[in-house]
Order: structure tokens, then C-alpha cells, then sequence
């Protein structure tokens, strides 16, 4: 919806600003899904950990993400900040076009970071299963960036506009951090100490013993049933050629 509505205020301020502001904004969303697709691999292994309850592996898939999210928004800042004028000529060669996508290279290449840390902690959010949280957050901060774009750009122009994209992005990390710092959402181990086990090889053999103890417990009384049920029928049988005698 946000990003929509950029969309039609860019319209509003004329064909030379929506063309430029088309090209930014594909840009920024296609080297965002960078970002998006680390995020989803961190969804995955966090979802794996959290659900065995292996709460000390979710801290460290959760830093890790967080870590390498942002140095993948940093490079991707430095690469757009250098080649983002070529790129820009590969979309059209109106000077009057491309002076405009220039004054827009701060938002495509300098929000980079908060864009990739944005998605990461989505990432965050749907690997514990809080979608609640991620979509109530969602809806709150894309009230407050439309109502920053409804107003702002009939006074800063399009720059507003892109920092209007950007405020978007800067408050979905700001709730996704403040959702972290949490003592009562899905997020409470990270504010406790988890015991460790010391040494992992020798808790899964251990777990591996107990399934087999269960296991084999199991195929015995199996064995007990048949074996009961067989001596059932014997004495049936028995009794029936008793019966069969006296007649």
C-alpha cells in the first residue's frame, strides 16, 4: 500500500518525475530481493531450531542474520553508489530524466542498509511464527509513511517522496528491534541465559538409546500379543476337540 501510494504522489508531480521516480524504485526493490532471499534462508534455520527448542541456536542464527544483513545492505550501498548512473542509462538517455534518477541516488544506494536489516528481521518474525506481530506492526508503519507522503512531497517534491520510502523501511527496523527487546513475546530467551549442553554428540546419543528403548519396548509387546493370541487359539482348539470327543 505504501509503496503504491509513492507511486501516485510521484504521478502527481509531473511525467519527467514519475519516470525518474519508476526507475529508482525498480532498482531499490530489485536489488532489495537480495536481502529478501537471505531472509527467507534465515527463516528456514530459525524455524528448524525454534522448533526442536533449541533456543541457543536461535540467538546465533538471529545475530548472524542480523550481522550479515547488514553488510549485504552495505556492499549493496557501495556497488549502487558507484554504478548507479550507468545503470540508470540502461532505462533511458532523456537527460532531463536521468538529472532527476541523479538526485535520487542517496535514497536507491544509502537506505541499502536499512532496507536489507528491514527484511532480515521480517525473516526473524516469520521463523518464531509471529505473524501477528509482523502484520499489526506492518499496518502502523504503513499508516504513519502514507500519511508522511500524503503531506510532505506538495512541500519537498519528489525527495520527499523517497524519504517517504526510506522513513517506511527505518521504522520496520525500528519495531523489529523493539520486538527482539521483548520479555514477553516470542523473543524471551533472548533477554536469559539458556543452559548450554556441553557436549552435543553425547545428547544425541543419549536421545537416540531412549528411542531405541522405545522402540524395542514396543516390538516386545508386540511379540507378547501374538504369542498370547496363539496360545489362545491352541487352548480354543483343544477344547473344541474335547467337545468333538464327548459327541
Amino acid at each position: 500500500m505504501t509503496i503504491t501510494l509513492s507511486t501516485s504522489i510521484a504521478a502527481r508531480q509531473g511525467a519527467l518525475a514519475m519516470a525518474a521516480h519508476q526507475i529508482c524504485l525498480q532498482v531499490w526493490l530489485s536489488v532489495s530481493m537480495l536481502a529478501d532471499a537471505q531472509a527467507a534462508s534465515g527463516q528456514a534455520l530459525i524455524a528448524s531450531s525454534f522448533a526442536k527448542g533449541d533456543y541457543n541456536t536461535v540467538k546465533e542464527i538471529t545475530h548472524f542474520a542480523l550481522k550479515t544483513g547488514l553488510f549485504t545492505g552495505v556492499t549493496l550501498a557501495v556497488i549502487l553508489g558507484a554504478s548507479f548512473n550507468y545503470l540508470a542509462t540502461l532505462f533511458t538517455s532523456d537527460t532531463q530524466v536521468l538529472g532527476i534518477v541523479r538526485s535520487g541516488l542517496l535514497f536507491v544506494s544509502a537506505s541499502q542498509p536499512v532496507t536489507a536489516v528491514a527484511y532480515i528481521f521480517d525473516g526473524l518474525h516469520y521463523g518464531v511464527s509471529d505473524f501477528s506481530y509482523a502484520a499489526y506492526s506492518m499496518m502502523a508503519v504503513g499508516a504513519i509513511s502514507s500519511v508522511f507522503l500524503l503531506y510532505a512531497p506538495r512541500v519537498f517534491g519528489l525527495s520527499a517522496v523517497w524519504w517517504g520510502l526510506t522513513l517506511f523501511m527505518s521504522l520496520r527496523v525500528v519495531a523489529g528491534y523493539f520486538r527482539l527487546l521483548s520479555k514477553n513475546g516470542p523473543w524471551w530467551f533472548l533477554q536469559k541465559h539458556m543452559p548450554k549442553l556441553e557436549n552435543n554428540l553425547e545428547a544425541a546419543k543419549l536421545m537416540e538409546e531412549i528411542d531405541g528403548k522405545i522402540q524395542n519396548k514396543s516390538r516386545e509387546q508386540q511379540r507378547q500379543r501374538v504369542s498370547d493370541d496363539i496360545i489362545a487359539r491352541s487352548k480354543l482348539l483343544k477344547v473344541g476337540a474335547k467337545l468333538d470327543r464327548l459327541e
